[in-house]
């Protein structure tokens, strides 16, 4: 199963699809975290995650890959987002 997360300065967007890619029915939209505590931010959005998976009747160790999508810009060699304009800091 693949899960796919969008996160964006107003939601946070869930998908699950088999690997050929097909959005299931199961899907979530929730307010973005957005507290601009990482830590805390990222613990939310595994929760929603979860909660979707639960949902779907499948666990983390359904999942065989994850996409993430995040506002830019990035830092690739280190591997993370620096100062997203639409995300507090």
């Amino acid at each position: 199963m693949l899960l796919g997360i969008d996160i964006g300065g107003t939601k946070t967007a869930f998908a699950l699809a088999p690997p050929d890619g097909h959005v299931l029915r199961a899907h979530a939209r929730h307010p973005a975290p957005g507290t601009g505590a990482a830590r805390s931010d990222v613990d939310r959005i595994l929760e929603q995650a979860d909660a979707l998976l639960a949902e779907s009747e499948l666990s983390r160790q359904d999942v065989t890959a994850v996409g993430l999508s995040v506002p830019g810009p990035l830092d690739l060699e280190k591997g993370h987002v620096v100062r997203p304009p639409n995300l507090p800091v």
